[in-house]
């Protein structure tokens, strides 16, 4: 995993924040597939700052676009948003592999029992 770091835009952030935009980054990265490479970028716009995320691997991707008041706020709300999403992503991605299958396998047995039955 490479070392990913935000883009700030028309605005100068402060050191604090840098850091812990990062950091936000960082952790979100960790619990991302392994192959996941990320854009992020925090952008001020008038009064209101958006800050997006994109993470794109080889199993899923996952996106999200916040606004907020503050810099922190837009980035807060973007973090919970793709922890959401991997989340249910990791919840999710063994039991659809295991449908697909599970009827398989079921079938694989089934005339292995019945191959031995009739002979």
């Amino acid at each position: 995993m490479t070392n990913e770091k935000f883009c700030f835009r028309n605005f100068e952030p402060s050191d604090e924040f840098i850091i812990y935009a990062n950091e936000l980054l960082k952790r979100t990265m960790d619990s991302a597939p392994s192959d996941s490479t990320s854009l992020a970028t925090v952008l001020n716009v008038n009064t209101k700052y958006k800050a997006r995320m994109e993470i794109f691997s080889g199993v899923a991707n996952f996106s999200a676009i916040t606004e907020g008041d503050t810099p922190e706020l837009a980035v807060d709300e973007l973090g919970e948003k793709i922890a959401h999403q991997i989340t249910r992503w990791r919840n999710n991605r063994f039991e659809t592999q295991s449908f697909k299958l599970w009827p398989l396998s079921l079938k694989n047995l089934f005339n292995k029992v019945t191959k031995q039955s009739v002979s």
